[in-house]
This record gives structure tokens, C-alpha cells and sequence, in this order.
């Protein structure tokens, strides 16, 4: 397993590691959690939340991508959905509303 930010994601050495046929054989998934920030802070705070989607450059469509977040409106899956490509393969998405009055 590989925790890191989307800063380290397209880190020089990381994307050189993702041309190693070694380690790709060895990656099942690339996991996001809080994905709601790729609208929330891409624009302007932490700008590598936009660029996740550029991963695919490297993955292409055989490492899938699982995103997750408890917070994200319809607009926020939207663009989540472009961002990532996931119109491009089969895709489960689970929705049960973003109420979330203790936040």
C-alpha cells in the first residue's frame, strides 16, 4: 500500500516509479479519499487535487482509480466524474446525500 499526498502523486520520482513494470504489476488501485477537494481546493489552495486525473497518462485504463468522500454535492461529483475519466469504464457509485448537519 502507498499513502501520499497528491503533491508526492506527481513527484518526478514517483511517476518514474509508474514506468517500472515491476511496480505496476504490484499496483491494484490507486485510492483518494477526500476526493471532494479536487473542487473544493484544485482551483487555488492544493492545485495537485486537479491534476490526479493526469495520473491516467501513467495508469492508462487498467489501474482503477476508487475515490471516496462523505461530502460531495452533485456539482462536486460532477466534476470528479470528468476529472478522473470514469465515464471511460464501468463505475458503481453509491450516493446517499451529503447531509451532514454536525459538519
Amino acid at each position: 500500500m502507498i499513502y501520499m499526498s497528491p503533491e508526492m502523486l506527481r513527484h518526478p520520482q514517483f511517476l518514474n516509479l509508474m514506468l517500472d513494470p515491476r511496480f505496476r504489476e504490484l499496483l491494484a488501485m490507486i485510492a483518494i479519499d477526500e476526493g471532494h477537494l479536487i473542487q473544493d481546493w484544485g482551483e487555488d489552495f492544493r492545485i495537485e487535487y486537479k491534476k490526479i486525473h493526469l495520473l491516467r497518462a501513467h495508469t492508462g485504463r487498467d489501474i482503477p482509480f476508487l475515490l471516496v468522500t462523505a461530502t460531495a454535492t452533485t456539482e462536486t461529483f460532477e466534476v470528479i466524474w470528468e476529472s478522473l475519466s470514469y465515464g471511460c469504464r464501468p463505475f458503481w457509485g453509491i450516493d446517499v446525500g451529503c447531509e451532514r448537519p454536525n459538519l
